[in-house]
């Protein structure tokens, strides 16, 4: 049986994918795998003329305090995760990176199919296209109700 040594968590920021964070911090916990998480900046034109875009620096922002905290949430754990930004379209540069990684957790938003297909899904590329085993986490009823409260 495979060692997953190596895990690679995506996130986002929406609460699926920290659902995905979770889940990924309790595998490492069980196993002692390392733990990375990932944060791609998703802007078109992160640089217009030579000059960063508001949209861009505001992604970036967003995403090192996202980072941020989740590293101080797995400090809480016992768990020491490194965290990495990309600039991008977000399917492709996970894919680039799965590479170098046992598994991906990452948190789905569970779209309807023909969402999918008009929007795109990301975890559905990354499923079909990267390099490594990929397991896709969702917020359950009972997960969507406790936030209601």
């Amino acid at each position: 049986m495979k060692e997953y040594r190596k895990i690679l968590c995506p996130v986002d920021g929406h609460r699926e994918s920290l659902k995905g964070f979770d889940i990924a911090l309790n595998l490492c916990k069980l196993t002692g795998a390392e733990l990375s998480v990932l944060y791609v900046v998703d802007v078109d034109q992160p640089v217009l003329g030579g000059i960063e875009t508001d949209l861009y620096r505001e992604s970036r922002y967003h995403g090192r305090k996202l980072l941020d905290s989740l590293k101080e949430e797995a400090k809480k754990t016992g768990i020491s995760i490194s965290t990495f930004m990309r600039t991008g379209e977000a399917a492709p540069e996970i894919i680039e990176v799965s590479k170098d990684y046992d598994l991906i957790i990452m948190g789905t938003r569970g779209r309807s199919t023909l969402a999918s297909v008009i929007m795109g899904s990301v975890a559905d590329r990354v499923l079909r296209e990267a390099c490594c085993p990929v397991l896709l986490t969702r917020l359950s009823e009972c997960d969507r109700a406790r936030a209601k409260v």
